[in-house]
C-alpha cells in the first residue's frame, strides 16, 4: 500500500521482515528487500509527482524475498527515508 502527498509511504504487512536497504546512487533508487516466500507478477507504477518518479515490486523466489524499488528524479541526497519496522511503514521524503 502507498500513499503520496509531499512524503511517500509504503505500508508492508509487519509480518515480513525488512531484510536489507541498498542505494543506487547513479541510478536514483532506492531498495527494500523483504523476507517472505511470496509469488505474484512484477507490479510497476509511474508515479505523477514531481518528487518521485516510479516504483516497483517483484519476488525473488529462489531466495525467499520480495524487492520494492523507488526511482527518484533527482539526486539522493535530497531525500530522506524513515524506516519504522514495527508498524511495516517506510516514509521518503524530499528534504526541504
Amino acid at each position: 500500500k502507498m500513499s503520496i502527498r509531499d512524503r511517500l509511504i509504503i505500508k508492508v504487512n509487519k509480518k515480513y521482515k525488512l531484510l536489507n536497504q541498498d542505494i543506487l546512487k547513479e541510478q536514483k533508487k532506492l531498495l527494500f528487500d523483504f523476507q517472505g516466500n511470496v509469488s505474484f507478477y512484477t507490479v510497476r507504477k509511474s508515479i505523477n509527482h514531481k518528487d518521485f518518479k516510479s516504483f516497483a515490486i517483484g519476488t525473488h523466489r529462489q531466495n525467499n524475498f520480495f524487492r520494492v524499488v523507488v526511482d527518484l528524479p533527482e539526486n539522493l541526497v535530497k531525500y530522506k527515508e524513515v524506516i519504522n519496522s514495527k508498524k511495516g511503514i517506510i516514509t521518503i521524503q524530499k528534504i526541504k
